[in-house]
């Protein structure tokens, strides 16, 4: 995420020239953060870093999962242990046009899935515009059937797999999730085909599931203040990711809403009541059709009025031991919630 001028806005570097300023464009229908509200974000805004592999002392770096150079994943394990150790994938957020597995945002689950004796991968996928859906859900598919083909070389228990991811990592989340095995959705071409994609758990940090309802309405509904992303003469981060011009077309394909089905794994949600970048009614839309298609304890939506889009709340220790404690449920065969 870039900085300007007191302003968030995604865009691939070199989008703008050195001290020129961002127009943005405003929906009459939403109301909009003006800057005292964005000092006030900036805050509560946990601010990209980076993750020191050093900090880790049990980890393989760079380790290649499919077919292409880009395609590299980070393991992390617990300090004690010998394995099999059931795994957790952390798919980092940014738009889908910005991060990496490095980011510092794997906080919202890495320490809690440490503490509870999980090894933690973490994806690298391809970012738009260079590439579009699906190729980069194909990324972390191919990540999921790498690790469980290789499983006993790396110490991994294939029949536990869960997935955490923030933001646009969320949005890859519970598309795993709903789709798991769907062929059109592999891209079995990158590597281990064959193999099993699903995994049984996953945990989403506020990420998009409805991709058909133009989110203006979420955010005229609710009165939550827009964060001005949608910048003059550009795409939106949706349509960098989905194709400008057939991301209406493609909206029903690409939500996850429409691929829940009555084998869906079990999905912890987070998300902030505030938040100006994904309206928190994805998440509620989210766990009322797991709710509907697979009865009730499939999913749990906890929703914190005052958060907002990557607030530093979810980062904390906190988060991450309730994610934790969710996977290790669902591992141990318990109920997924409390």
């Amino acid at each position: 995420m870039s900085e300007t001028s007191g302003a968030f806005f995604f865009l691939p570097e070199g989008e703008l020239r050195p001290g020129e300023q961002p127009e943005y464009e405003f929906d009459p229908a939403c109301r909009y953060l003006g800057p005292e509200d964005l000092a006030a974000a900036r805050e509560r805004f946990a601010m990209p870093g980076l993750l020191d592999p050093e900090t880790i002392p049990n980890r393989a770096l760079d380790i290649r999962y499919g077919t292409l150079e880009t395609q590299l994943l980070d393991l992390y394990y617990p300090n004690a242990g010998e394995g099999p150790f059931p795994l957790i994938f952390y798919v980092h957020g940014g738009g889908w046009i910005l991060g990496g597995r490095r980011d510092s945002s794997i906080a919202c689950i890495l320490s809690g899935a440490l503490e509870q004796g999980f090894a933690v991968a973490s994806v690298e996928y391809r970012l738009a515009p260079g590439t579009k859906f699906p190729e980069n859900l194909y990324d972390v598919k191919t990540a999921v059937r790498w690790a469980r083909a290789n499983a006993a070389a790396y110490r991994l228990d294939p029949a536990r797999f869960g997935m955490a991811g923030d933001s646009a990592g969320g949005y890859f989340t519970l598309m795993i999730a709903a789709t798991a095995n769907v062929p059109a959705l592999e891209g079995e071409e990158y590597g281990w085909p064959g193999v099993s994609s699903a995994i049984q758990a996953a945990c989403d940090f506020y990420g998009p599931s409805d991709m058909e309802r133009d989110w203006a309405d979420y955010f005229a509904a609710s009165g939550v203040k827009r964060m001005p992303l949608k910048l003059k003469g550009h795409p939106t981060m949706e349509e960098f990711e989905f194709s400008s011009d057939s991301a209406r077309h493609l909206a029903p394909l690409v939500s996850p809403l429409r691929y829940v089905h009555p084998e869906m794994p079990p999905v912890l949600l987070f998300h902030g009541g505030s938040d100006g970048v994904v309206p928190c009614q994805h998440s509620e839309r989210m766990a009322e059709r797991i709710a509907a298609v697979c009865g009730d304890g499939r999913a749990k939506l906890l929703l914190y009025p005052e958060r907002m889009h990557s607030d530093r709340e979810f980062m904390d220790g906190e988060s991450a031991g309730i994610a934790a404690a969710f996977f290790a449920r669902v591992f141990r065969g318990e109920k997924p919630f409390d």
